[in-house]
């Protein structure tokens, strides 16, 4: 009774052994090298400690799991190769990614724009080789692919800002050069195009990409050139307003000389009026034909003086409510 207890527990040792190596060939077949490696320590073991299980048994096992073993390492060293393989593809086309960022990076164009968004490429191909994401997606590469990136993203950023420095001294040129330009018109031309000059240059210049230092000297140069623009402008004002005041008292001053010339004019009519009515009154006693005629040609010519004066008080009544309309707008 108690052999045939021992034979059955061995046949059930034998048969979990059996089933252990079943899961060791799946899992080499489904490469999974973790699970196998494991269950090759715990089938060891429970070989080692099976009892009863006769010892060629044990032998025979062994041997098939070394045989495993060898298969595994065998089928490990090639996933491990192509993997290797793999890495190295993605690790190259993740580096000509970046490679393309810097390279698309410095063709921008050299504008204020064009080097901001270069700038910015070449940060985000550093944001990516710092944390090892790009995309929402982890990268890896070597360290072969990963240092060439580094230095072509710092070498690629040394460029970026150093033509980021030359483009802010060349707007500073243009602008000074604009500057210049308004100052001339300050001191030399219409205030009022001064002001539209200045006002243009301090309007393009927020977009120059310029240092402080420059801005700020541009800002002075402008506020005094607006200042003294300013100044042109009042002291026009003032001059124009003390010309308007001149030519209005020139104006009263003639409408007073021309009502007075009138009332000067209106005065002689009526003595000429009077002449004219005296010698009317000779004409019925003048005996001589020749002092009658010298009579009525002294009565025409007088009022024909009348008549001239009349005329030029008309004239100058004229003159007179045209200066007062004149005022008066």
């Amino acid at each position: 009774m108690e052999n045939q207890e021992l034979i059955k527990t061995e046949e059930s040792n034998i048969t979990i052994v059996d089933n252990k190596l079943k899961d060791l060939i799946q899992f080499v077949d489904n490469k999974d090298f973790k699970k196998f490696w494991d269950a090759v320590t715990e089938t060891n073991g429970f070989i080692n400690n099976a009892d009863p299980l006769a010892r060629d048994t044990k032998n025979e096992f062994r041997t098939k799991i070394n045989a495993l073993c060898i298969k595994a390492k065998e089928e490990q060293q090639i996933v491990h190769a192509l993997a290797k393989e793999e890495n190295k593809k993605n690790s190259a086309a993740t580096a000509e990614i970046i490679m393309n960022m810097v390279k698309e990076a410095l063709a921008l164009p050299i504008t204020g724009e064009g080097i901001k968004e270069a700038i910015d490429k070449i940060e985000k191909a550093q944001q990516a080789l710092r944390i090892g994401r790009m995309n929402d997606m982890e990268i890896n590469m070597s360290r072969e692919d990963k240092d060439i990136c580094w230095a072509a993203v710092k070498e690629a950023k040394d460029e970026a800002y150093k033509r980021k420095g030359e483009l802010k001294n060349i707007n500073f040129k243009l602008i000074l050069e604009r500057v210049y330009k308004a100052e001339e018109i300050v001191r030399n031309g219409d205030p009022y195009d001064a002001m539209e000059a200045i006002k243009a240059i301090r309007n393009d210049k927020r977009d120059m990409a310029m240092d402080s230092e420059h801005y700020d000297k541009i800002n002075k140069y402008l506020n005094d050139f607006w200042d003294i623009a300013v100044k042109k402008i009042e002291a026009k004002r003032s001059e124009k307003a003390e010309k308007h005041k001149q030519w209005r008292s020139d104006m009263e001053n003639k409408i007073h000389y021309l009502g007075n010339l009138i009332v000067k004019n209106t005065l002689y009519i009526q003595e000429l009026e009077v002449q004219v009515e005296e010698l009317t009154d000779k004409l019925p006693t003048t005996h001589s034909t020749l002092h009658q005629e010298k009579l009525e040609t002294w009565i025409a010519e007088k009022k024909q003086k009348i008549a001239d004066i009349q005329t030029s008080n008309a004239d100058i009544e004229f003159k007179v409510e045209d200066i007062k309309r004149k005022l008066a707008e």
